[in-house]
């Protein structure tokens, strides 16, 4: 088991907001923790490592997922090669393959940070069990993750060691909670940090700065892609320069 992966951090808690492979839009485990909690006992009770046989998932539940310790902390796959032995069970269920394959943005976000930042990150869940870890409704790094690697490295290495709690982190950096989905803003905040360095976009006058630079780009790009009316063709992208929509 990998502890200083975004599935297994600490070894207090695990994610498994992938699970199951097929689920409705916008599920999350959390609000259905009581039902899920009686449903995973079950499950680890039930698992057999010796039965090899195919037992397709029903509903958005699997029957593979389940308690992968004695203190029922960690939640995980029972097919999983780490749980058995090497061997990869998940051919059992008739979306193993999928299992098998995929890996979530933010994990693979995750990854490309060094030990420390990781650490420095991993702050925002502190205290988090596996249920509250695995919700996009109460686990704050999977959003702030979004922001990509270069806006994570640059903060933590600012920041230094130390790692700060939810409260603490969005206090010093409200763009951190912006209604706006991160990713749409990810590249514009890496820029800024790029030019006026991460002091800049601490407290309100970072979320002013973010928001009146996006604001000078829509301006920006909407008097540039206006048609001029009498011409009758469409505007010419010759000898645009990015530099025209940034700040002096």
């Amino acid at each position: 088991m990998n502890q200083s992966s975004l599935c297994f951090p600490d070894g207090q808690k695990s994610c498994f907001r992938c699970c199951p492979p097929v689920r409705a839009s916008g599920y999350d485990h959390y609000p259905h923790r009581l039902f899920l909690a009686r449903e995973l006992r079950d499950n680890t009770s039930r698992y057999d490592p010796a039965e090899l046989s195919l037992k397709p998932i029903t509903g958005f539940n699997c029957w593979a997922l389940g308690y992968l310790d004695r203190a029922f902390k960690l939640v995980g796959c029972l097919l999983h090669p780490v749980q058995n032995g090497g061997r990869d069970l998940r051919g059992r269920i008739d979306y193993g393959h999928k299992c098998a394959r995929e890996f979530c943005l933010e994990a693979n976000i995750f990854d490309q940070l060094t030990a420390e930042h990781r650490r420095f990150w991993l702050g925002l869940a502190e205290g988090l069990d596996s249920f509250q870890y695995s919700s996009n409704l109460m686990n704050p790094l999977f959003r702030v993750l979004n922001f990509g690697p270069g806006v994570l490295s640059a903060m933590a290495a600012h920041s230094g060691p130390e790692s700060m709690a939810d409260r603490e982190l969005i206090s010093a950096y409200p763009f951190l909670s912006m209604p706006a989905r991160p990713r749409s803003h990810a590249f514009l905040v890496e820029q800024i940090i790029a030019g006026y360095g991460v002091p800049s976009l601490a407290g309100p006058a970072g979320l002013a700065l973010i928001n009146e630079l996006m604001n000078h780009i829509k301006t920006s790009l909407s008097v540039f892609l206006t048609p001029k009316r009498s011409s009758g063709h469409p505007p010419s992208f010759r000898g645009f320069s990015s530099d025209s929509i940034w700040i002096d």
